[in-house]
C-alpha cells in the first residue's frame, strides 16, 4: 500500500528500512527514507508502522524465537528497538 505520496514509499518500503536501521520513531524513518519529511500527510501512518515494528519486535523476542531465527539476534540490538514497549495488550482471535 502506498503510504508515502512524495516519495512513492510504500508500508513494505517503510517496514524494510525500520528493520534494516532500527529506526524507533517518526523523524529517524524520515532520516532514512524520507516519508513524513514532505507535506506531512502520512505521518500518522508512518507513526503507526513504526509502533507495528516495535510491538512485533517485543513479541517476537517474547516468544524466545531470536535463539531460533539466524540475525535477529543483531536485530535486537539496534538503537532503540530494544526500549520497545507493548502498548495495549493484543487481542488474539482464530
Amino acid at each position: 500500500m502506498l503510504v508515502c505520496h512524495c516519495h512513492a514509499l510504500t508500508d513494505r518500503d517503510i517496514r524494510r528500512t525500520i528493520r534494516a536501521t532500527g529506526a524507533c520513531n517518526v523523524a529517524e524513518v524520515g532520516d532514512h527514507c524520507g516519508a513524513a519529511t514532505g507535506c506531512g500527510g502520512c505521518y500518522e501512518a508512518v507513526d503507526e508502522i513504526v509502533s507495528c515494528e516495535k510491538r512485533r519486535l517485543v513479541m517476537y523476542q517474547s516468544e524466545g524465537h531470536e535463539a531460533n531465527r539466524p540475525g535477529l539476534g543483531h536485530e535486537a540490538n539496534r538503537p532503540g528497538l530494544e526500549q520497545a514497549t507493548l502498548q495495549a495488550p493484543l487481542a488474539l482471535t482464530g
